[in-house]
């Protein structure tokens, strides 16, 4: 079976380059290469392909515009996104939205080859390197939800005093405690973020969102 495939990319030089690569295999076809997002629309009037290779980052619609705009009208195609930026966060939303594929500008032919026969067998793929940043991610949102529903009332009150900036004598005045118990629900606290110190633990509580700022 031939897959066919359509490049979007502002850069010529990138656009050749793609070209020169799939053009070793046999079994896929391009059937066109635009500048930006608006050719590609206009283009996907008249043809059909199985894949669109997407830059991201280009003049007037950026890749993610363009692929909402894909997806609304074409929801069938599957888009691979191209682009320089590795920012766990963006792949991972844009994955979420349904991108098919993400990949680095920098990729070799096989993985590019590759990652077009896992998009279209149905699966989705994300360049290795990228792929091991999105699962750290996703690993840290999921110990931080685990974490909210791990720590007591009180060890979130205690932590949200913390991160507000209050002394332990400060807390312990306001909830009513001894130094010593809030000293402890600090270590537990500590433990169960695996932080060292009062810094770490307020930057981890903000960064796993455990506490509103």
């Amino acid at each position: 079976m031939t897959i066919k495939i359509v490049i979007t990319d502002d850069h010529p030089m990138v656009l050749k380059g793609l070209k020169n690569m799939l053009a070793l295999y046999n079994d896929i076809e391009i059937l066109a290469a635009y500048h930006d997002a608006k050719q590609l629309l206009e283009g996907l009037i008249t043809i059909k392909p199985d894949i669109i290779l997407l830059d991201l980052m280009m003049p007037e619609m950026n890749g993610d515009e363009a692929h909402k705009r894909i997806n609304k009208q074409y929801p069938e195609l599957k888009v691979i996104i191209l682009s320089n930026h590795g920012n766990a966060i963006y792949v991972n939303n844009l994955i979420n939205l349904g991108v098919a594929g993400y990949l680095s500008k920098t990729v070799d032919e096989d993985t590019l080859y590759q990652a077009i026969h896992k998009v279209m067998d149905g699966a989705q793929f994300i360049e290795p390197e990228l792929q091991d940043k999105v699962d750290k991610l996703n690993e840290g949102i999921n110990r931080s939800v685990t974490l909210k529903f791990r720590l007591t009332a009180r060890e979130k009150e205690v932590l949200q005093l913390i991160v507000d900036g209050h002394s332990t004598s400060e807390i312990a005045q306001m909830l009513f405690l001894s130094g010593h118990t809030i000293h402890t629900y600090r270590d537990n606290l500590m433990l169960k973020l695996d932080a060292n110190n009062s810094a770490t633990l307020v930057k981890l509580a903000i960064q796993m969102g455990l506490v509103p700022i």
